[in-house]
């Protein structure tokens, strides 16, 4: 028995002939090796199911099926796409059969008849091939070397953009695309392709590979998979020299130091060259030499390529019934839509990977929502930053959103099958995400024309810490607001549109509020922030655990303050103020425009007006806006009219600023957002009018202006425009002025 042969090694051979398969289970075997044989591509499959080999012999003519496409097949499937496939043939045309091999994914060939001496060496190569795959793909460490010489992809688009005179705007909308949306971008701009790699070669000073010559591929240096999925194809132009390494993507440097260190290969890509549109096409006709390069990957492509390496597979039996209805007509090959249909699952590792990869993204650019919504020919991403929506992917195909939707449904728990009632589910991000992102996110489905509607608002765990300090208050309405913190009972209320904010404004009353001496109970639904020393109960109404009846329950926990997620019917709105009558702080949001109309939303709900005079302790209206960018906010001064706008002296000089727009910023001149705030303390000149039921909206804001010392929300906005955090045109687009009666 051959020293070099472990027990454990089994060797899959396929072959139509019994004496071939005779022939070479006899050689392995004396050699030590545990040999399985299938008479055609329907007994390997079956085999495949159940059995993980080494390493596959393959015959390249069968009657069932030809031994290049049931290795393209292979491919498909991780676990096995990373076996060594040598291909068995009576007649080669080395050229065009090599080829052939290539495309197919194998790792070279054997003639028959074969000698044993010639087997058993292709057989112990290719163990150790199998071997290189295992362990030398798996562990890159990036050296520091490359680290500090590596060129930056985002130093290239500002190289290019300033050679073709780009504008401010077009380098903006550059700015966080990767190396394959910025040929599409270029492509859109009338720039081809080849003209863009040119201009990469030039930048790298790279060679740019526009044809190559069949004969100067290297079978067998990595898995096919590899190659398609990292764009990188192994060459040896001369006999004899170190490989070469033709890259689609220079600017992935973990791939680029995991070549430079890969067995037979020379120095850090002695001779590198910019792959036009990556590897050889899978196609059926005759390969000619010195061919244009065909693509499988269309454009280069960013990718990271260690996700994309075969993960090790304990278990096969899972994989028996997809594999056999590949072939389930083993006369014909599989249609294209069969093996398509492989991605459409939402289990699948492309799914997977898309789904992580849009909330990765979404969170890498502070994005508050991540909109997903199926149009006629294709599913629209977009991302909300700074309150804005930003159109950021169009995915197609449009059936792209059934395996979508479903993964999303399976990470918040929720009815996959039900497609036409909205859902409403949470994902806890941190259980999926290869970066540990500690982020929860708050999932809504509604159905649409075109297949489901999604929306997930983004809730960044850390952010439950944040400071009262760091919301944008003025140091009056800081006081103001932790004066009305201070009342031992009544209701303090957060209010203004969805997203503005009140929430985590409340979050971070919490904390100041959270002391050993406190007994903090909240209802919320969902629970967005968890606060250490703080009792949260999460609402299920499918249950019958609404606010208003763990509000009944909270009154028996000796509670000194009760956060109530939000007043949204009378039921709730009476509870919440019976407890702040009843000696507790109660802390809460309500959808109203300002501080004035709360007051009288309240009446419209038919809270006793006697009720709602005694219970307010603060209301606390609010909204965010746009923070010019610090890093290119532009001042100028202010004309006439803009100074009687901000109510500002027309004699004196008054300097404003403006946005501009730069590379930290996107081109938007605005970079993160500033609360603006309307604090309402009620005196006793207003409770009194309250209780006599009479008041409207106006007169409450006549009174809280005269006797409250209220600075309404366009004149905090107004100061924070006079004090360069704000831009004039960001106020008037977001707000009201109550003088002019116009945005």
């Amino acid at each position: 028995m051959s020293e070099d042969a472990p027990l454990d090694t089994t060797i899959l051979c396929i072959d139509d002939s019994p004496d071939i398969l005779l022939l070479a289970k006899t050689i392995l075997k004396r050699s030590g090796y545990r040999v399985l044989t299938a008479k055609g591509a329907q007994a390997a499959i079956e085999i495949l199911a159940k059995e993980r080999p080494q390493l596959i012999l393959l015959d390249v003519l069968m009657p069932d099926l030809d031994g290049y496409t049931l290795c393209r097949k292979l491919q498909n499937y991780p676990v096995l796409a990373k076996i060594p496939i040598v291909f068995v043939s009576g007649q080669l045309n080395t050229e065009a059969d090599q080829l052939k091999a290539f495309q197919a994914g194998g790792v070279d060939f054997i003639q028959k008849p074969f000698d044993s001496d010639e087997l058993l060496a292709k057989v112990r190569h290719y163990l150790s091939t199998g071997q290189i795959w295992e362990n030398k793909l798996t562990k890159p460490v990036l050296s520091s070397q490359l680290k500090k010489s590596a060129h930056s992809l985002s130093a290239f688009k500002v190289w290019l953009g300033e050679r073709l005179n780009f504008s401010f705007e077009s380098l903006g909308q550059m700015e966080f695309l990767n190396l394959s949306e910025t040929f599409l971008f270029l492509e859109a701009r009338g720039m081809t392709q080849q003209e863009t790699l040119r201009q990469l070669g030039e930048y790298l000073d790279w060679s740019v590979l526009e044809k190559i010559n069949p004969s100067h591929l290297q079978l067998g240096v990595f898995p096919l998979n590899f190659i398609r999925s990292n764009g990188v194809l192994p060459l040896q132009p001369v006999p004899g020299e170190p490989l070469t390494f033709a890259l689609s993507n220079p600017f992935e440097l973990a791939l680029i130091d995991l070549l430079s260190r890969y067995p037979g290969s020379g120095r850090a890509l002695v001779s590198p060259f910019v792959l036009e549109q990556s590897l050889l096409a899978s196609n059926e006709s005759e390969p000619v030499p010195d061919a244009p390069v065909l693509g499988l990957v269309s454009v280069p492509t960013e990718v990271n390529f260690q996700q994309n390496l075969m993960e090790p597979v304990t278990r096969f039996q899972d994989l028996e019934q997809e594999l056999v209805s590949l072939f389930a007509d083993t006369t014909e090959p599989a249609a294209p839509e069969e093996i398509e249909e492989e991605s459409d699952k939402e289990n699948s590792p492309f799914i997977t990977r898309l789904v992580n990869r849009l909330i990765e993204n979404a969170c890498q650019m502070d994005a508050s929502d991540i909109h997903i919504e199926p149009q006629e020919y294709e599913v629209l991403v977009r991302y909300r930053i700074d309150g804005q929506l930003r159109e950021m992917h169009r995915l197609t195909p449009r059936k792209l959103i059934l395996p979508l939707s479903s993964r999303l449904k399976i990470m918040s728990n929720l009815d996959i099958a039900e497609r036409r009632m909205p859902q409403d589910g949470r994902i806890a991000f941190k259980h999926y995400s290869s970066k540990k992102l500690d982020v929860d996110l708050r999932l809504s489905t509604i159905p649409s024309q075109f297949g489901e509607s999604i929306v997930m608002r983004i809730i960044y765990k850390q952010r439950s810490q944040v400071a009262l300090t760091n919301f944008g208050f003025t140091s009056r309405s800081l006081a103001l607001y932790r004066e009305g913190l201070r009342h031992p009972y009544g209701i303090v209320l957060n209010v203004g549109p969805t997203g503005s904010g009140k929430t985590t404004t409340l979050y971070a009353a919490l904390n100041e509020l959270n002391t050993p001496d406190r007994k903090i109970l909240t209802i919320e639904d969902p629970i967005e922030y968890s606060i250490p020393g703080i009792v949260q109960v999460e609402a299920h109404t499918e249950i019958g655990l609404s606010f208003q009846r763990a509000l009944k329950a909270f009154l028996r926990h000796d509670p000194d303050i009760i956060l109530l997620g939000e007043i949204r019917d009378r039921e709730t709105a009476k509870i919440a103020i019976e407890a702040s009558l009843t000696g507790h702080l109660v802390l809460s949001t309500m959808h109203t425009n300002d501080a004035p109309s709360t007051i009288t939303r309240f009446m419209e709900m038919d809270i006793p007006p006697f009720m709602v005079s005694a219970s307010i302790a603060m209301i606390c209206a609010q909204r965010l806006i746009r923070r010019l960018c610090p890093d290119c906010k532009e001042p100028f001064e202010a004309s006439s009219l803009q100074k009687q706008q901000l109510k500002a002296d027309i004699k004196e000089s008054l300097i404003l600023y403006r946005s501009k727009g730069c590379s930290k910023c996107s081109q938007s001149g605005y970079r993160g957002r500033i609360g603006i705030h309307e604090i309402l303390l009620p005196t006793e000149i207003l409770r009194e009018s309250i209780s006599q039921g009479q008041c409207t909206t106006e007169s409450v804001r006549n009174l809280a202006l005269k006797h409250c010392q209220m600075i309404p929300l366009f004149q905090d906005a107004q100061a924070k425009v006079i004090s360069g955090d704000t831009s004039l045109e960001e106020i008037n687009s977001c707000l009201l002025d109550p003088e002019r009666g116009s945005t």
